[in-house]
C-alpha cells in the first residue's frame, strides 16, 4: 500500500498545474450548537481541464466530506494521515468532460468537537496507468447556525416593556398626588427613566 501511495504521489507531482482542477465552492456550511450535526446548502466543483492536460481521456468525479476538529483536510483522501480523519458525505456521478457538478443540500453527523470543516476533492483516473487519485480543491470551516428567535418574541418583549413604563408612570403620579417624600418621588422617576430605556431597546 505504501508503494502505491508513493507512486501516486510521484505521478501527481509530475502533472502540470492545470491538472489540479479548477474551482470548488462550499455554500451554507453550518453546524448546530453542540457540533453533532452539520449541513451544507450546496457543494459545487467546476472542471475545466479536460482536453488540456495531456491525458487522452478525462475521467473524474467530485467528493465532499468532513474532518474532525483540529485536523486539516488531507491532500489525498485515499491516503489520509489517520484512518478516521476523512468521512465522505457526497460524491458526484462520474464525468468525462468539462462541466460543473452540484451536491444540493446535504446533512451529516459530526463528532461533537468544535471547529470541524468540509473538504472538497477532485478524483481522477489517469490514462495508461489506470491509477486513481484525489486532489484537494477547497476546504471550508463550518460555522454555528444561529437559531431564529421564537415567533412574536420581539413583540412580547416590547409589550412587556410598555406595561412596565405605564405602571411606573402611574406610581409616580400617585406619589405626587399624595405629596410623598422627595426621596420616594426621585426613586419613582428613576424607575420611569429605566422603563423608557427598556421600551426604546425593545420596541
Amino acid at each position: 500500500m505504501k508503494h502505491i501511495a508513493a507512486l501516486i504521489a510521484a505521478l501527481a507531482l509530475c502533472l502540470p498545474a492545470s491538472a489540479f482542477a479548477t474551482d470548488a465552492t462550499v455554500t451554507g456550511g453550518t453546524a448546530d450548537a453542540t457540533w453533532t450535526h452539520g449541513s451544507v446548502a450546496d457543494v459545487s466543483l467546476t472542471m475545466t481541464d479536460c482536453g488540456s492536460d495531456g491525458q487522452l481521456t478525462c475521467s473524474w468525479h467530485a467528493v465532499a466530506g468532513k474532518v474532525p476538529a483540529a485536523e486539516g483536510c488531507p491532500d489525498d483522501w485515499f491516503f489520509p494521515p489517520s484512518p478516521t480523519q476523512f468521512s465522505a458525505f457526497w460524491a458526484s456521478t462520474g464525468r468525462s468532460a468539462n462541466t460543473t457538478v452540484h451536491s444540493g443540500a446535504k446533512s451529516f453527523s459530526l463528532n461533537g468537537a468544535a471547529g470541524q470543516r468540509v473538504c472538497v476533492y477532485l478524483d481522477r483516473t489517469f490514462t495508461g496507468t489506470g491509477f486513481q487519485t484525489s486532489f484537494l480543491i477547497t476546504s471550508e470551516l463550518l460555522t454555528v447556525a444561529q437559531e431564529p428567535p421564537p415567533a412574536g418574541s420581539g413583540e412580547d418583549e416590547c409589550q412587556a416593556a410598555r406595561d412596565q413604563l405605564t405602571a411606573a408612570k402611574k406610581k409616580l403620579k400617585r406619589l405626587k398626588r399624595r405629596d410623598a417624600k422627595r426621596s420616594k418621588i426621585r426613586k419613582a422617576k428613576r424607575k420611569v427613566q429605566r422603563a423608557r430605556g427598556a421600551v426604546d431597546a425593545s420596541c
